[in-house]
């Protein structure tokens, strides 16, 4: 368990060197004895945290020559977008393009779930509205929210749509939280999640896709609008 511990803090150090820059793309990385010396772990943790940062798509490993920093940003996985968020080292364009794409997910799911919903999957989303309808926090309405796009997608019927959908969880918390910061938004936001669990029963696929891209291109004008505070 240590080990593992000291790799997961070795890839975290490293990939905040790749995503703000420091190693740069194309560059060689230091060798296995230099990063004794730098991060102060064993070789074997080094190996290990390579081998994580490989598979993450943030190195390249030529086999008995070199090791150098991948072009990460088109060949690694989620786990850079949640690094550049973590770090702030994303752009508005970078922060436009995660909520094009998950307008397009989850307008998707919405229609799906009108087609696919089972009645629990009705009687989860019932009691999640009723939930919400009594929270004042921002922090909790976070939370609400966030479940509620799970709850959508999980009723979709696609368990990809869903493993996607949980997996950006992580980074929506960084810009749902300010979003709900920005003034009166709930009443906004209670309205649509009404009308769009009310197409779902209905089984009205493009009610519930159009209720579904109105909700999420309302919160994606204003968190582009505070994107500045956010960077």
């Amino acid at each position: 368990m240590m080990t593992k511990n000291l790799t997961d803090k070795l890839v975290a150090q490293i990939e905040q060197k790749i995503v703000k820059g420091e190693w740069e793309v194309g560059e060689k990385i230091p060798t296995h004895r230099e990063m004794v010396s730098l991060f102060g772990v064993s070789r074997s943790v080094i190996n290990a945290a390579i081998k994580d940062l490989d598979s993450m798509g943030y190195l390249e490993i030529v086999p008995r020559k070199r090791i150098i920093v991948a072009d990460w940003k088109h060949h690694g996985t989620l786990s850079v977008l949640g690094a550049l968020i973590r770090e702030k080292a994303y752009d508005k364009n970078t922060l436009s393009a995660l909520l094009r794409s998950r307008e397009l997910i989850e307008t998707e799911c919405a229609k799906l779930a009108a087609i696919n919903a089972t009645p629990k999957n009705i009687v989860d989303l019932k009691e999640h509205l009723e939930l919400g309808k009594q929270l004042v926090n921002n922090l909790d309405k976070t939370e609400y929210d966030i479940k509620f796009h799970h709850l959508i997608a999980v009723a979709s019927g696609n368990m990809v749509y869903a493993l996607i959908i949980k997996s950006f969880e992580e980074y929506s918390r960084e810009f749902i939280l300010p979003f709900y910061q920005s003034g009166d938004v709930s009443s906004f936001v209670s309205a649509r999640h009404e009308k769009l669990l009310s197409a779902i029963e209905q089984k009205n696929p493009e009610e519930a896709g159009k209720i579904m891209k109105e909700m999420l291109y309302h919160g994606e004008k204003i968190i582009l609008s505070i994107a500045d505070s956010l960077l």
